[in-house]
């Protein structure tokens, strides 16, 4: 993730935890400002479009600049099921399919979120990409997490060879 230095505060939303943030800035902790780039980060995942948007008009280079860690702001959302979080991020043009050793179709999976693997799939994400690791597909990280409901959503998309 972008933000690797600051306080708890400017690091929670950055990495999804934007109840905790509040928390903590309700709680004393002082607020100072995050960058633009885990700002855009933040919204990303907490799913607020209008924040991401309006980053994005400031700077038409956030996305880009986010490098590799686009997909790990997708992996952190479809672990955690935030739905909201991965439509934003493929509204603004994420690749649901880009492979930092593994996909969030992989995460999801293997987390056991069948809506989010439902979600993830409708939006366009290869349901036989595999990870860079185990050379497995989302199917394969199901099955390992013994997520039976997702395992039998992902075999309907097995390929017969």
């Amino acid at each position: 993730m972008t933000c690797s230095s600051g306080s708890a505060s400017e690091r929670a939303p950055v990495h999804g935890n934007k109840k905790i943030a509040e928390y903590l800035l309700a709680h004393g902790a002082k607020e100072s400002g995050l960058s633009d780039l885990d700002a855009f980060a933040a919204a990303c995942l907490a799913g607020d479009e209008a924040s991401a948007r309006s980053l994005l008009m400031k700077n038409k280079t956030l996305i880009e600049q986010l490098g590799e860690q686009r997909t790990e702001l997708l992996q952190l959302a479809a672990e955690n099921d935030k739905r909201d979080a991965v439509r934003l991020m493929k509204d603004l043009g994420f690749n649901l399919n880009e492979v930092k050793r593994t996909t969030a179709l992989h995460h999801a999976a293997m987390s056991g979120h069948l809506e989010m693997a439902k979600l993830l799939i409708e939006m366009g994400a290869d349901s036989q990409i595999r990870d860079t690791e185990f050379n497995a597909t989302p199917l394969g990280w199901a099955e390992y997490g013994e997520h039976v409901e997702v395992a039998e959503f992902l075999k309907g998309f097995e390929r017969s060879d």
